[in-house]
């Protein structure tokens, strides 16, 4: 290997504007190269290349046919799944389509953060940028086109409405302490709602729901709000209420039981008095199941329980445990429990009742079959009687065998008279029963065949006698009876059809209103009166009935008696008189009241009636004054006599003053024309003073010095000591100067 030899190129068979590949060939230079001397120069050898040029020029890109996404997305479907899906497309450049890869551009945001392949997706129109880039990226540009893809969103199926129930919050929890979670469940479908995914989001509670001052049980409702979630979750359809139930702790107040209740046994119209129950009965309430028992009802009436003095509804039931019956008789205290009907704010409480266990007591006895098959004359043992008998009790329930002990005193052997065959009952082995106060008596009828009498005949002395077929021997005599005697006729036997006896007494019971039955005619105060008579033949009787009406009295005027009665005389019956005391009218004081009825004057004269007010001279007490209405005497509305009593009339005349007349005292008065008595004194005032003349009054023009004002008012001190050379007196001086200038002559030095 000889290397290296330099080589000199044919260059003209190079273009330099081809794209295609070239071959150059060269000759070799062995002459000047480092093996020149061996080496032959000269040689056929060529050197050659091959020359591709490089292509420059750049072609814009044109995306002709935007790719697609392929697939169904989901929200929460990762990022990554759309590019998987990005298919198709073409690109063209330079009018032919070139060859190279539609991919998403990884530079664009989403929502706005970058496109990690792992973002989940939300639920809506997506749009993003896809980048075309050529395979040849030297000789064509990238291209862009956006893709729209629509995500579908998550579907709830389901809101899981409720929630662990709270009941370890005492009452008076607040709200905000209840703990009620902030979060709520859903079941969401991507598409197949038998595949779906339990997600929750925010809970929005209603506190106005909520109560935290009840103990009873609560439920407040909420709205489950997509916050977390909406972008990937469709809303709902239909409600998103959600609700927690909230019972708060509260311990229940035990009431009081004011009243005990009254237990109360009935069978069908039957009722055991207050708090009895039977022995062996069964002790219930309500009813029992068997039907022969089903119209046995036991109750609790009445009762009452209280709390703070308010009634609590309830009920009242036996205490679990309480027999089911007694066995024996006597009185058991029994438990009661009252369970309120508001067993949240209030607990059951208890009380004891007495019941008394008592013994159903007997009410009949059953009869037994009559004994009809034995002949007259058949011992007592031989009448076999029944060994026990059948009863019933006052409530109604049915005994069957109860011993009896029957009474052989009571049986005659030769009677054919139907005989009732009393008994003794033997209940001493029974605990359930008892007999009644009288006690019930076990009855059995006996009626032996008779004999085969012949018909009554009459023995003529009121009686009559029979005779057997059987025996003649056996002769029956009895008194005759029936039949009613008359006054007029005996009795008549209604069994032999003789008469006998005595006559009977009149029937003095008839009530006849005949002439020839009249006792006293009607009167004014009386009424008829008629003697009975006999219902048979109508002789008169000594007893008496009255008929018809009082005829009342026919009175005559009222006449006057002249002594403030009158009467009147009943014009049936003179000796009837009625005198009563006059009435009516009104007495005044001229004149007695006049009676109503017989018009006498009666009585006495009324007195004076002092109420009319007549403003007369005759009347004038006295006139008005200055100071003074006018007074009058009240007088008598009838006759005008003057009373005692006043009134005033009109108004006070008020003072006629005279002119102000000077008193040289500095004052002025003034007298009333209408009374000289009333004077009127004031000090003089107005008018101005000068330092040579007093004020002149502006009332009564006298001259007055009580308010002198000095003529210095202003002045000087030498005039000041004048004023005080012609008045004599500083201290007169003084009094008259205003306060300024006795301040101003203070500060003089005077």
């Amino acid at each position: 290997m000889f290397a290296p030899i330099p080589v000199i190129w044919d260059t003209s068979a190079y273009d330099p504007n081809s794209l295609e590949p070239q071959t150059i060939y060269g000759t070799l230079d062995v002459a000047n190269s480092y093996f020149h001397d061996k080496i032959v120069t000269e040689t056929d050898v060529k050197a050659t290349i091959e020359v591709s040029l490089m292509d420059t020029r750049v072609f814009q890109t044109t995306i002709v046919t935007p790719p697609t996404v392929e697939g169904t997305f989901y929200a929460l479907d990762r990022y990554e799944t759309l590019t998987s899906g990005l298919k198709g497309g073409k690109a063209m450049a330079n009018g032919q389509e070139i060859e190279g890869t539609f991919e998403f551009d990884e530079d664009e945001l989403l929502y706005g953060d970058t496109a990690y392949p792992g973002i989940g997706l939300k639920y809506g129109q997506l749009t993003r940028t896809v980048v075309f880039k050529p395979t040849n990226s030297r000789n064509y540009t990238t291209a862009a086109c956006t893709v729209t893809v629509n995500v579908l969103p998550l579907t709830i199926v389901r809101i899981n409405p409720n929630f662990e129930d709270i009941t370890d919050k005492p009452i008076g929890t607040a709200f905000e302490q209840l703990g009620l979670a902030e979060a709520g469940s859903m079941d969401v479908m991507r598409g197949d709602p038998q595949k779906t995914t339990i997600m929750s989001d925010t809970v929005v509670w209603d506190k106005n729901q909520y109560d935290p001052n009840t103990p009873y049980e609560q439920r407040i409702t909420g709205r489950l709000v997509l916050s977390t979630w909406k972008d990937y979750i469709a809303p709902p359809e239909g409600a998103s209420t959600v609700s927690v139930k909230v019972k708060l702790k509260y311990d229940p107040v035990v009431p009081v039981i004011v009243t005990a209740p009254t237990f109360r046994w009935t069978k069908g119209d039957f009722r055991l008095g207050d708090n009895q129950i039977f022995v062996s009965e069964t002790f219930q309430i309500g009813t029992e199941t068997p039907p022969e028992e089903a119209d046995e009802i036991g109750a609790l009436i009445g009762g009452e329980a209280r709390v703070g003095g308010k009634k609590i509804d309830g009920t009242f039931s036996f205490k679990a445990g309480t027999p089911k019956w007694f066995s024996a008789a006597g009185t058991y205290n029994v438990t009661v429990v009252f369970t309120p009907s508001d067993t949240v704010r209030y607990a059951p409480a208890e009380c004891t009742i007495p019941i008394e266990v008592v013994k159903r007591i007997l009410l009949s006895i059953e009869p037994s079959t009559d004994i009809t098959n034995k002949e007259v004359g058949t011992e007592f043992d031989a009448l076999w009687l029944p060994s026990f008998v059948n009863c019933r009790t006052e409530d109604g329930s049915f005994y069957s065998g109860i011993g009896v002990t029957w009474d052989k005193t009571s049986y005659d052997l030769n009677s054919t008279a139907e005989q009732a065959i009393t008994g003794t009952l033997n209940l001493g082995d029974i605990p359930t029963i008892q007999q009644p106060v009288p006690e019930l008596k076990a009855t059995v009828k006996v009626r032996l065949i008779p004999h085969d009498w012949s018909d009554w005949t009459p023995d003529s002395n009121g009686t009559h006698s029979r005779v057997c077929a059987r025996n003649s021997s056996h002769k029956e005599t009895v008194s005759c009876s029936g039949g009613t005697a008359t006054c007029q006729a005996k009795a008549v036997c209604s069994v032999c059809g003789q008469a006998y006896g005595q006559f009977a007494a009149h029937d003095f019971t008839a009530e006849v209103v005949e002439e020839k039955y009249l006792k006293s005619a009607a009167t004014c105060t009386e009424k008829a009166v008629y003697y009975k008579s006999c219902t048979v033949c109508g002789e008169k009787g000594t007893e008496t009935f009255e008929v018809g009406n009082i005829l009342g009295h026919d009175w005559g005027e009222w006449q006057p008696n002249g002594n403030g009665i009158h009467s009147r005389i009943c014009k049936r019956n003179a000796t009837h008189k009625e005198t009563v005391s006059c009435s009516g009218g009104t007495a005044t004081c001229q004149a007695k009241a006049v009676c109503s009825v017989c018009g006498q004057e009666y009585g006495q004269l009324a007195a004076h009636d002092f109420t009319a007010e007549v403003a007369e001279e005759q009347y004038l007490k006295s006139a008005a004054t200055c100071t003074e209405k006018a007074t009058y005497y009240k007088s008598c509305t009838v006759c005008g006599e003057k009373g005692t009593e006043t009134f005033e009339v009109g108004n006070i005349l008020g003072h006629d003053w005279g002119e102000w007349q000077s008193n040289g005292n500095d004052t002025h008065s003034r007298i009333c024309t209408r009374n000289s008595g009333h004077k009127e004194t004031v000090n003089c005032s107005g008018g101005t003073a000068t330092c040579q003349e007093k004020a002149v009054c502006s009332v009564c023009g006298q001259a007055w010095h009580t308010q002198l004002h000095g003529g210095n008012r202003g002045g000087t001190v030498p005039e000041i000591r004048r004023d005080l050379h012609r008045k004599g007196s500083l201290l007169q001086v003084l009094r008259h100067l205003r306060p300024e200038r006795q301040g101003h002559r203070r500060g003089s030095g005077l």
